[in-house]
């Protein structure tokens, strides 16, 4: 399968679109054909070696993607099937053509929603629920402003 491949810690135009091997599937987790996959601030911060995460070299970026279904582990809990439609934030990985996650990671898409769509959801939603109901501990029923919304 083909998928951007961080080799070493630097920069994002250092990434290499390379031929690799399709990633090991676990029996609990699912294997997804990445339709879409978003990139994000964490993904830069990764690939520099600035991230809490760091995964082991090589890899392939990405925290989120959209895609179909396509095998699913013997152990794998979730009742997704071949062929599901589903969103995911396996943490790395998503910039490939196939990516594998845990179901708890995973989440169906609505047949109203694109591929597009549903790659970018997962983390912008964590963040801003993060950001209103962890750390601002805003509640029902109050107002909030927000000033601006860009990285």
């Amino acid at each position: 399968m083909k998928a951007m491949i961080c080799d070493a810690i630097g920069e994002p135009e250092d990434l290499r679109l390379k031929q690799v091997e399709a990633p090991a599937m676990r029996d609990d987790q699912l294997r997804i054909r990445v339709h879409a996959a978003a990139l994000n601030f964490p993904d830069i911060l990764t690939v520099q070696g600035k991230y809490q995460h760091k995964p082991p070299l090589p890899f392939a970026p990405g925290m989120e993607c959209a895609g179909e279904v396509i095998a699913v582990g013997p152990k794998a809990r979730g009742g997704f099937r071949p062929g599901d439609r589903v969103m995911a934030n396996p943490g790395v990985g998503c910039l490939a053509e196939e990516v594998c996650a845990h179901p708890d990671k995973v989440y169906a898409i609505p047949d109203n929603v694109t591929f597009e769509a549903a790659a970018g959801f997962i983390v912008t939603y964590g963040t801003v629920y993060h950001a209103f109901v962890d750390r601002g501990a805003l509640r029902p029923g109050e107002s909030l402003l927000v000033l601006g919304a860009a990285g």
